[in-house]
């Protein structure tokens, strides 16, 4: 078949625009007919005699390349649909501006061109034949078929809003790590406003104390200095709950005096011991890792 194309095509005078298409349907329609039979051969051995191992890796080339006809097909179908309908038409005015050579062909555009998404502009015919083989551009190999990002439109600027006169100002946030809270202002203060009887009674202040206060500047002094919570990323440390000492204080530099059953028991827990420590050892180099 591939063949009587060939001839075909060199006895026309001019070039034969569809031989492309015919190629394309040629290798679907061979990639069908050797995966039925390919098919058909093993369901007739595992019938007649047994499973043909030999058959499995011809018969999964064979399906493998009908897939990628087939998906050669559809997606310059879709190439060439999106060509016809998607594309604008080459004005002349955008040939002038720059090379008006089409890259596939080698000749001159004049008209019956299109501009792709890239903006290179090619031949229409010529461009329909590249879509049948491949589908990305000729000259930057941009794929053709994937989505172009639509353009997003212009941010809205929004009216800047007064500050009011004496309004506290928000502290930037404390970090020395990212993920910390910021840190609250300092409670703002009115300048005249006097601390009622209740609040000097409640913190037990006196009389030379309110006053002082009453006379008190406009921002009031910031909060001490408190540590902020960790943020949450961080992990807090392992719980060291294994003892270092042995329960029972003994003398363990003078044995002499202990029964077997204390020396027992004091190896035990020496050995609780020395495996607690080696645990927290490794917990800790896991963690450094």
């Amino acid at each position: 078949m591939k063949y009587t194309l060939h001839v075909i095509d060199l006895q026309s005078e001019n070039p034969w625009d569809n031989k492309a298409v015919y190629l394309l349907y040629t290798e679907l329609i061979m990639g069908f007919i050797k995966a039925i039979l390919y098919v058909c051969f093993v369901v007739i051995m595992v019938k007649v005699h047994t499973f043909p191992l030999f058959a499995i890796r011809p018969m999964y080339l064979t399906l493998r390349g009908f897939k990628k006809s087939l998906s050669d097909v559809i997606m310059s179908r879709r190439a060439i649909a999106n060509m016809n309908t998607l594309y604008p038409d080459a004005t002349p005015e955008e040939l002038s501006q720059g090379d008006n050579v089409c890259i596939i062909c080698r000749e001159e555009m004049t008209t019956g061109c299109k501009k792709i998404p890239c903006n290179h502009i090619f031949h229409a015919s010529c461009l329909r034949s590249w879509f049948q083989r491949q589908q990305t551009c000729p000259t930057c190999r941009m794929d053709v078929l994937r989505p172009m990002p639509r353009p997003s439109p212009p941010p809205t600027q929004q009216p800047a809003q007064p500050q009011q006169p004496n309004a506290p100002q928000m502290m930037p946030p404390f970090g020395m790590f990212p993920g910390w809270p910021p840190v609250p202002p300092p409670p703002f203060q009115q300048p005249g406003t006097e601390t009622t009887p209740t609040t000097t009674a409640s913190t037990g202040a006196t009389a030379g104390e309110a006053g002082l206060m009453n006379q008190a500047p406009p921002f009031s002094m910031p909060p001490p200095f408190m540590m902020p919570p960790p943020p949450p990323f961080m992990m807090p440390p392992p719980m060291l709950g294994m003892p270092f000492l042995p329960s029972n204080p003994t003398n363990t530099t003078d044995l002499s005096g202990l029964s077997v059953e204390e020396l027992k028991n004091m190896e035990t827990q020496e050995r609780k011991n020395l495996e607690s420590r080696i645990a927290m050892l490794r917990n800790i180099h896991a963690l450094l890792d």
